[in-house]
């Protein structure tokens, strides 16, 4: 899955929003795709849990792996391995952030139906055949869904 070119990014980038301890030397190198272990290249981000084959880790071709301190060891000596305790959630948080839709700039669909007391920024989206209810405050960027009720 590659990642969209105006969202590539580096590990150190990574590291510094998802506060991950990565060596130095290695916060310069680009991550452009999250992928499976088997199918990483040196441009791959990739995570790993307890049951993954070690053949897996050390045959990897990953820029980095997530994975827990018990599996750190086996990660190809190629790969930096990012030692965190859930790497699937953390891996779960990074591609949403990497994939995170691109906002156009404020828009309402005709079909939502917002309360007079609600407050929206200029800047959010709200999808079609989404309430939402009085009181609610939607900040700068938000992007909502369609069906939602709020």
């Amino acid at each position: 899955m590659s990642v969209p070119a105006n969202q590539q990014t580096t590990l150190g980038a990574l590291a510094k929003r998802f506060s991950l301890e990565i060596a130095e030397k290695a916060a310069c190198r680009v991550i452009n795709r999250l992928a499976s272990l088997t199918n990483a290249d040196g441009q791959s981000l990739c995570f790993s849990e307890s049951g993954v084959r070690p053949a897996h880790l050390e045959q990897t071709k990953a820029a980095a792996v997530l994975c827990q301190s018990q599996q750190a060891s086996l990660v190809n000596k190629n790969s930096v391995a990012i030692v965190v305790d859930q790497p699937r959630a953390v891996f779960a948080a990074i591609a949403r952030w990497l994939y995170a839709p691109v906002s156009r700039g404020g828009r309402i669909d005709p079909s939502a139906v917002i309360d007079p007391d609600a407050q929206i920024d200029s800047s959010a989206e709200i999808g079609a055949n989404t309430v939402i209810g009085p009181d609610v405050k939607i900040a700068s960027g938000v992007v909502i869904g369609p069906n939602c009720l709020i």
